[in-house]
């Protein structure tokens, strides 16, 4: 451990920019616009002690005590040796030394995962969110097209690789590649493809300004290319009364289908308008069995949903039969049961093992389809390749922040 990081920790200086650090995460936190879940991180560094937010707790709960300090100097030495080819592996890696370089240990608590390019970004300050308006942009085909178009050398695109050591890598490639083309400094706000925004910066505002900066660029932009298209991606009007029984019965028979295979399961219903787009419009169709959009989507909703389109006339006392059967298809095809149901016409329903669970489910999910139509208008949705999905489906990172996540909705 290095006596700067020793020394340091704890100070009254330490102390103030720990509290602004956490001031902003709950900033961002309680702005649904970029925050979900337990996704997301903040960090602040200052001599030699990188402080940064634990694996698996919301942006809006921190408090300037949750933020965790760290020797920076192990995590910076990590990122120059070995090779990440491994990805799995070298994430074990990463989570090792984190986990030796804390510098006020608490039981198995993690940092997150992404302490890597915490570490590695000069600014002061860093803030990470998945802003659904910036993963338009991100999980777009052309997504690195139109970066360039709205911010030209302001901002830093990353193309996608697994998250920790690769991606810290990546964006350590990425900012000397910049700065070697342009003889200037990379700058401090990057869009990581995929993925979402980083903006880092030496003031707690500077980050701010800069993360709000990007989304209200890019929300114009979406804003200009839906006037283009007239409205084709709108719903149709909303399904009559009588949808609204055919709902409380599904809602029913997924309870009963879902709890006999598992635990008793929690299922919420969803007709709000994205859950309409996605529910009765063919790109809505599309974007649930086209594959998920971004990581956050895999880890709280799965990576399939259940598609049901209902045959015409059916009786309540069938219905349960039906959604028995639809269940036993889907496991077949994709060996888990879905977290997300969307019946064709109707709406979305999400099923989880608690209230909170279900409805960040939904949250999480329906901003996926917010990110696929915005995508669309950009020129099409970029859906993550086999083995990204499937990097992000075992990863035990992930499951560890999804646990933790869940733990506090309990």
């Amino acid at each position: 451990m290095s006596d700067a990081a020793r020394q340091g920790a704890g100070s009254q200086t330490h102390t103030r920019l720990v509290e602004r650090a956490a001031k902003l995460a709950r900033t961002f936190g309680h702005d649904r616009e970029f925050s979900r879940g337990g996704g997301g991180n903040v960090s602040v560094k200052t001599d030699g002690v990188l402080y940064i937010k634990p694996s698996g707790v919301g942006l809006g709960s921190l408090s300037a005590g949750d933020l965790m300090p760290l020797d920076m100097e192990p995590l910076t030495r990590l990122l120059g040796e070995g090779s990440d080819d491994d990805a799995a592996s070298s994430s074990a890696s990463v989570m090792s030394v984190a986990m030796a370089a804390r510098l006020r240990p608490s039981g198995d608590q993690r940092p997150s995962v992404e302490v890597l390019f915490h570490a590695l970004i000069p600014g002061r300050f860093v803030l990470h969110t998945h802003p659904t308006i910036v993963n338009a942009v991100c999980c777009a085909v052309d997504g690195a097209t139109v970066a360039h178009e709205l911010f030209g050398d302001a901002v830093l695109w990353v193309p996608y690789v697994n998250p920790g050591l690769p991606l810290a890598r990546a964006i350590e490639r990425t900012r000397i590649l910049f700065e070697q083309q342009r003889s200037k400094p990379a700058p401090d706000v990057l869009l990581l493809q995929s993925h979402g925004l980083i903006a880092g910066g030496d003031e707690a505002s500077a980050v701010s300004a800069a993360s709000r900066g990007v989304v209200d660029t890019i929300r114009g932009h979406l804003a200009a290319a839906e006037r283009g298209k007239n409205g084709a991606d709108q719903p149709p009007d909303p399904p009559s009364a009588p949808s609204s029984e055919l709902a409380e019965n599904l809602e029913s028979a997924l309870r009963t289908s879902l709890s006999g295979r598992s635990e008793p399961k929690v299922v919420v219903f969803d007709a709000s308008p994205d859950a309409l787009r996605v529910a009765t419009l063919e790109l809505g169709r599309r974007l649930v069995l086209g594959g998920p959009i971004t990581p956050d989507q895999i880890v709280y909703t799965g990576s399939w949903p259940l598609w049901l389109e209902m045959p015409e006339h059916m009786e309540a006392r069938r219905l349960t039969r039906w959604v028995d059967a639809a269940l036993v298809r889907h496991v077949e095809a994709r060996r888990l049961l879905p977290t997300i149901v969307v019946v064709a016409g109707l709406g979305v329903f999400a099923a989880a093992d608690s209230a909170r669970e279900a409805e960040t489910a939904r949250d999480v999910y329906l901003d996926a389809i917010r990110i696929g139509f915005g995508a669309s208008r950009l020129g099409g949705v970029r859906v993550l390749e086999p083995e990204e999905r499937r990097f992000i489906e075992e990863w035990e990172a992930e499951a560890y922040r999804r646990g933790v996540a869940a733990a506090g909705a309990g």
